[in-house]
């Protein structure tokens, strides 16, 4: 008999969010089902992994000056703080909220919605709103250097990430029809009347 042991990874994000269990497969397989763009899902697979280098790990590593968040400069830069305990990252959350509520209600963002995405919304706006989230989490960790993002920032990459998918599709018919099953095209007519 084999002896299966979970991921160290797994483990951590049990820990980080203070559960017993967690539907780890529905976690792992929501980028795959909710975006075609490969550099969103190896963001995500990063996160969920652990290996998304931010300022506390890189400050161990002897390649960053400080462990503290590049943002609010108060506590160290965890995944856990940068996607969800940083104020800056509430503020924006909110921004976006209120940015995007004429056309889409995002729901509140919690630690876990943070990390891996919400898991128990409406089948309707299932892939819309995870795909927003995701995107959402990407110019975060991407600007951390500038220590500066912004509503529009982070607007404009919503609208690139659909533009992408929907380039990734043209010449595919499959990769098409689930662009359109995913729910971005209602994401493109909501961001082209931004």
């Amino acid at each position: 008999t084999k002896i299966n042991k979970a991921p160290t990874s797994q483990k951590l994000l049990l820990n980080m969010l203070q559960r017993e269990t967690l539907p780890c497969k529905d976690i792992h397989n929501l980028p795959r089902n909710t975006t075609i763009d490969t550099y969103t899902r190896v963001f995500q697979y990063k996160c969920l992994n652990s290996i998304l280098y931010l300022n506390n790990t890189l400050h161990k590593m002897k390649l960053s000056d400080t462990s503290l968040c590049s943002y609010c400069q108060e506590k160290d830069e965890t995944i856990a703080h940068l996607f969800f305990d940083c104020v800056k990252t509430k503020k924006l959350w909110k921004l976006v909220q209120t940015h995007l509520k004429e056309y889409i209600n995002l729901p509140p963002l919690s630690l876990q919605s943070a990390i891996h995405g919400f898991l128990d919304i409406p089948e309707d706006d299932f892939k819309l709103i995870n795909t927003i989230i995701l995107t959402f989490k990407i110019p975060l960790y991407n600007q951390r250097n500038k220590q500066k993002t912004d509503t529009n920032q982070i607007i404009n990459d919503i609208r690139k990430q659909e533009y992408i998918e929907r380039s990734i599709c043209l010449d595919n018919i499959l990769k098409k029809q689930y662009h359109t099953k995913n729910g971005n095209v209602h994401l493109q007519f909501c961001l082209l009347s931004i």
